[in-house]
């Protein structure tokens, strides 16, 4: 998995570490925004490992578009800065992390709106380790696992589900 982050440097692809073991429908979506300064810290930002925290799901996916935005204005900068004869350092510096953002892990239980994988109706948070050989919340989980391992900082965004009772007041 690691050589297939590697190649990237701004890209959006599939979550490969589960890709080939769970159905398309249920795969969730990887966003990689790698900082180009080599050995940079990387930090993984998961949301909906139950598949009931929209919130979270509206967080990241509003991360991934500022870090994108962020992203493209370094890079049209870095063009301009070239274009004129200068060395090519952009005067904003994109943050010396790479970011790996998964603003929905459970797919399946999102689309259900259920808080468990509705395949196993097991808890994925509860499924770690996991294993390959496991059912699908095992499997996904040790997939996420394999992606945790590779990153210096994991930052997994949990709210309120809509299995959880509460009042907005």
């Amino acid at each position: 998995m690691t050589e297939h982050l590697n190649e990237h440097q701004t890209t959006l692809g599939k979550f490969t570490g589960c890709s080939h073991l769970l159905g398309e429908d249920v795969d969730p979506r990887l966003f990689i925004f790698e900082s180009g300064v080599p050995n940079s810290p990387r930090i993984l930002l998961t949301g909906m490992i139950h598949g009931d925290e929209y919130t979270a799901f509206d967080t990241l996916s509003l991360l991934v578009q500022t870090l994108g935005e962020r992203q493209r204005n370094d890079n049209r900068q870095h063009h301009e800065h070239k274009s004129k004869g200068n060395d090519g350092v952009a005067s904003y510096k994109f943050p010396s992390f790479s970011y790996f953002v998964i603003p929905c892990v459970n797919v399946a239980g999102a689309v259900c709106g259920k808080r468990c994988v509705p395949y196993d109706e097991v808890d994925l948070n509860r499924s770690f380790p996991g294993g390959v050989d496991e059912t699908v919340s095992g499997r996904l989980a040790f997939a996420l696992g394999k992606l945790a391992g590779q990153c210096d900082v994991v930052i997994d965004v949990h709210t309120a589900g809509w299995s959880i009772p509460f009042n907005i007041i």
